[in-house]
């Protein structure tokens, strides 16, 4: 019985489960009244073992008492799905449902609304409202409650109704169990796991690389005002679009572009790499890595150092191209001749002692900033969307409005991840600027 009404309640109130209950029910729309029922029938019932055995996995951990566990469940219910006082509501009622001894009785103390003598238990329960038998995705409307039994510390639901569980050999065309809010099957849901396979992370690559050499191509300007910021500030005293007059004014339209060599190769590189990094890796820790219950309780983290690791690769290739960019932007008049070749031709002879390698004088700098706005990015991002469509789920119907989601939730993130790194991107043009002074 918990599982079932828990599986209603995720179909109502988690996005993911919405969308999967709902493409189901469009998928077979056009079956007939018959065939329609039995197959979302089958579908709810492994919906609910599957609930089931998530439930069972959670509550039987070591070190705790079920009922403990059952605790904890009933606070994770409330934290993403009790944002509404219909919300609280039917976690109330779904709670109720559980046996008086693994109750979580301090959080249904919270949860309930009213009280009830022991004398109303004598009589017969009826059976569920018609509607949860004609829809499975239905809950109890607003007139039941999760009630506390007077003198005890033990809840029902009220108006009372009959919490049958009966053993069935045929259901909807599989073995299962009728319950009071719908069949629970003897299988769980099954799906294959997607494989991404090299063309996909070479496609991952290639829109990375394009989308990110586009977009820092057109904001090659306003980049080369921040370097000039951050080199030379008393230029910059008036403003970024003072500073921006002033380039112009010394150097022509052409100073707004200084760098944009470095610019396109370096975040070339940088989309290219990455994109796939980060797909890999998030999958590597969160399917192969973890076991699938740590991961989806730490989803953030696993982002979190999905998108450091993808850092850390992208930065190999770009701290050369930001060392020869940030030189030809500071010191056009010496540099800017030369092209990126011949900058990092030059960079690399400054220091014999060190050679090549002092175009990774500003790694450490760079990575730095780079793990900090990958990170921040890619959590951010994943955050923003989820939010978003949680708001308006019909933006997930078109492609055009699924598309305008991404624009605004990478707005979001990439303002979020340029704040947080931005004492970073100091460091490391200084460092770059000064890399032949060791």
């Amino acid at each position: 019985t918990f599982a079932t009404y828990a599986s209603r309640l995720l179909i109502q109130y988690d996005q993911a489960v919405s969308l999967w209950w709902n493409d189901e029910v469009n998928a077979n729309s056009l079956l007939s009244e018959d065939a329609r029922r039995n197959k979302l029938g089958r579908m709810f019932g492994c919906l609910s073992m599957s609930v089931q055995l998530a439930v069972n996995q959670f509550v039987n951990q070591q070190g705790s008492s079920t009922k403990q566990q059952y605790e904890k469940l009933a606070k994770l219910f409330l934290e993403k799905y009790g944002n509404s006082q219909d919300g609280k509501r039917q976690i109330g009622i779904l709670f109720a449902t559980l046996p008086g001894s693994d109750q979580p009785t301090s959080v249904l103390q919270q949860l309930a609304t009213t009280t009830i003598g022991r004398s109303v238990l004598s009589s017969p329960p009826p059976s569920p409202p018609r509607m949860l038998t004609d829809d499975l995705s239905a809950l109890l409307p607003s007139n039941y409650k999760c009630a506390q039994i007077k003198g005890t510390k033990i809840f029902t639901i009220y108006p009372l109704i009959s919490q049958f569980e009966v053993g069935v050999d045929e259901e909807f065309g599989q073995t299962a169990t009728a319950t009071a809010f719908g069949p629970l099957s003897s299988t769980p849901l099954k799906r294959e796991k997607p494989e991404y396979t090299p063309d996909i992370y070479a496609l991952f690559g290639f829109c990375g690389a394009t989308g990110c050499a586009l977009t820092h191509t057109v904001v090659i300007p306003l980049d080369v005002v921040k370097t000039r910021a951050q080199t030379d500030p008393k230029l910059m005293t008036g403003g970024m679009l003072r500073g921006a007059a002033s380039i112009v004014d010394k150097e022509g339209i052409d100073g707004l572009f200084l760098g944009a060599q470095a610019t396109i190769a370096g975040y070339f590189w940088y989309g290219l790499s990455v994109y796939p990094s980060y797909t890999f890796f998030k999958r590597f820790l969160g399917l192969t890595l973890l076991p699938p219950e740590v991961a989806m309780v730490h989803v953030n983290d696993v982002a979190l150092v999905a998108g450091a690791l993808a850092a850390v690769i992208a930065s190999l290739g770009l701290t050369p191209l930001e060392a020869c960019r940030i030189r030809a932007v500071a010191e056009p008049d010496f540099y800017r001749p030369m092209g990126l070749l011949g900058t990092a031709s030059t960079i690399s002879v400054e220091d014999p002692s060190l050679g090549w390698k002092t175009l990774y004088a500003g790694f450490f700098p760079l990575l730095t900033r780079q793990v900090i706005f990958g990170s921040v990015k890619f959590l951010a991002f994943e955050q923003a969307c989820e939010s978003i469509f949680k708001l308006w789920p019909a933006l997930q119907d078109a492609t055009w409005t699924t598309l305008a989601v991404s624009l605004v939730a990478g707005g979001i993130s990439g303002t979020l991840s340029c704040v947080v790194s931005q004492p970073a991107d100091s460091v490391l043009t200084y460092v770059a600027q000064n890399s032949s002074d060791n």
